[in-house]
């Protein structure tokens, strides 16, 4: 039992991780109509500006604070100068988000190298806390709190409050909502920029997740959101979240139990081992491809007209 339970919170550690990566991303698209292959990247700018301003200062919540301005100041300038003259333009818009993706990487290359950046220990949160024969570190308690936090902070904003009524009668007609006197465009730009601040943050937090900052880990993670996004359903919020557990909690339990299956004798004689080494990779695609055959809207997806000017 205490075994399935270490499984599990880390399960769902991992799916917060994907949770907040894929909610900009989920946002961006649900709300604008925008598949934006350049939020790997804002999540690979989140994760170094929070190792050099932890580096400086030892500051844990300054870098995550310093992370998500710089994801959206980041999200804000594309926006403005590279999303919004090809809005309604789909091709275009994946052509330019890639190529800004491969810049935006080179640049942390630049700056950081391509070597791995390694920090000190989190105060307070490099503990493991002991129930028993459970055992859990404190700081994947943390990150599956801040995933809660995210997913319940941007539902208020976005179905409680003014902007996110203005947000929302934005997207299903621009036209009235500039003839109210309200500035679409503005709108529009703020949604893009929490977005990129949300995948921002996300490296932020999973940088000391996995004990370091690499320069591939925005591409490695922008797969497992996009898988993240189409399986809860794309323009779907609380779907992200949804797609995120189920992809979480399968990365952690498939191989394990496919080792223990593996070691055990009720694997076939003569069939391949150490399949749990690429289970984890396997698993994410193999859970999109059958889910889609059954429900091809994902499990939460919601028909929205594209968004945009």
């Amino acid at each position: 039992m205490s075994t399935f339970l270490t499984l599990t919170v880390s399960g769902i550690s991992l799916a917060a991780l994907f949770f907040m990566v894929s909610a900009g991303l989920s946002l961006i698209f649900g709300l604008m109509g925008i598949l934006n292959f350049a939020h790997g990247a804002f999540f690979l700018w989140g994760a170094y500006i929070w190792f050099e301003v932890f580096n400086r200062t030892g500051n844990f919540p300054l870098a995550l604070l310093a992370a998500l301005a710089a994801g959206a100041v980041l999200g804000a300038v594309t926006e403005r100068v590279f999303i919004r003259p090809i809005y309604r333009r789909p091709l275009s818009q994946i052509l330019v988000t890639l190529g800004l993706g491969l810049v935006l990487t080179q640049l942390v290359i630049a700056i950081w190298g391509v070597q791995p950046q390694y920090f000190a220990s989190i105060p307070g949160l490099s503990k493991t806390w002991r129930v028993g024969d459970f055992y859990v570190p404190s700081y994947k308690l943390f990150v599956i709190a801040i995933g809660i936090v995210v997913l319940a902070a941007v539902w208020t904003l976005l179905r409680y409050t003014r902007i996110g009524l203005i947000v929302r009668a934005g997207v299903e007609n621009p036209a009235m909502v500039e003839s109210l006197g309200i500035n679409v465009r503005t709108v529009f730009l703020g949604v893009f920029a929490l977005g990129a601040g949300l995948a921002a943050l996300g490296g932020a937090v999973f940088a000391p997740y996995v004990n370091s900052t690499t320069t591939d880990m925005g591409q490695t993670v922008l797969l497992s959101a996009i898988i993240v996004v189409v399986l809860g359903g794309l323009g779907s919020y609380l779907g992200s979240a949804v797609g995120a557990l189920v992809i979480g909690l399968a990365q952690i339990y498939v191989p394990y139990y496919t080792f223990q299956l593996e070691t055990s004798s009720l694997w076939p004689h003569g069939w391949p081992t150490n399949i749990d080494s690429s289970a984890a990779s396997l698993i994410s695609l193999v859970l999109l491809v059958a889910i889609l055959l059954i429900r091809p809207q994902g499990l939460m997806g919601l028909k929205l007209e594209p968004g945009g000017l």
